[in-house]
């Protein structure tokens, strides 16, 4: 590298990459946030997925369960505060619907290449996962 700092015939392969490094690092930060969302997306929709078949065996969602499926959430990196849980609560009766549905709202940032080089941009996004809906199988004798 010294040596093509000192070389005069050099420094123009020095110009040439770093007028190309941000064409190179644009599709790899912008896939490190897309497989990021993904990989959220895909941690909601297993837990909502979950909740749902403890709601078709318990008839509805216990606070109880509640409780651990926020609980779970938080543990997996989910602020509390942007999650919005819609479900339906204990008790229901058997054949009756059950519904879940869970949104999380998430800065979603991507890049954009611009004449200054790259630009971070990050917009209010909200992610959804449902409603998933099932019947109930609890049946009190």
């Amino acid at each position: 590298m010294y040596y093509l700092f000192n070389n005069r015939q050099g420094s123009s392969e020095i110009i040439a990459i770093l007028l190309i490094l941000p064409l190179l690092l644009l599709p790899l930060w912008d896939g490190f946030y897309m497989f990021s969302d993904m990989h959220r997306y895909d941690i909601l929709q297993q837990t909502a997925r979950q909740a749902l078949l403890r709601m078709e065996s318990k008839g509805g969602l216990t606070p109880a369960d509640y409780d651990n499926l926020v609980l779970y959430l938080t543990e997996k990196g989910f602020n509390e505060a942007d999650l919005t849980i819609h479900y339906t609560p204990f008790p229901v009766n058997y054949g009756e619907d059950v519904i879940i549905s869970i949104s999380y709202s998430y800065p979603k940032t991507r890049f954009s290449l611009t004449l200054i080089g790259l630009e971070r941009i990050e917009e209010e996004e909200v992610m959804v996962c449902g409603p998933l809906k099932s019947t109930s199988k609890h049946h009190e004798r």
